[in-house]
């Protein structure tokens, strides 16, 4: 397995003008999305029907539309909200998930826990052992 990650540290410069321009988008993407005071709503709670607040499922819409994606989920809470928004999504209930050999976060193991999910242990940093599970995985998936 030789997967070649993207540089990302440091982060590429953006010229002034590609600066300006995306600033721009994201001004006609936010339009696109909110009407007048909308902008400056607060969320009252979830609507029914809609499933989340209002302000909430549109600020998804302009972070979709912005970066060109399927959908998007704006979660609160940093890493863990992220995460269990990713697991929620993503997991059933008794599918395997692999995750790397180290001490999980508590917040994440209580997660995993109210998911239900089969964790599967592996060094991450053993290129070997990681496509041993690899190899495993797909043959329990097919």
């Amino acid at each position: 397995m030789n997967a070649v990650l993207p540089q990302t540290f440091p982060l590429a410069t953006v010229p002034l003008d590609k600066a300006v321009a995306k600033q721009f988008r994201l001004i006609e993407c936010t339009a696109r999305h909110f009407e007048g005071a909308q902008l400056f709503e607060a969320d009252a709670g979830v609507v029914p029907g809609l499933g989340r607040p209002r302000t909430t499922a549109r600020v998804e819409a302009v972070l979709t539309d912005y970066f060109g994606a399927e959908d998007a989920a704006f979660v609160q809470g940093a890493g863990t909200g992220a995460i269990r928004a990713a697991l929620n999504g993503a997991v059933s209930a008794g599918a395997p998930l692999l995750i790397h050999r180290a001490p999980v976060y508590r917040t994440t193991e209580v997660t995993l826990r109210g998911l239900g999910v089969e964790t599967v242990e592996v060094d991450f940093n053993d290129p070997a052992a990681l496509a041993d599970a690899l190899a495993l995985s797909l043959i329990h998936i097919s």
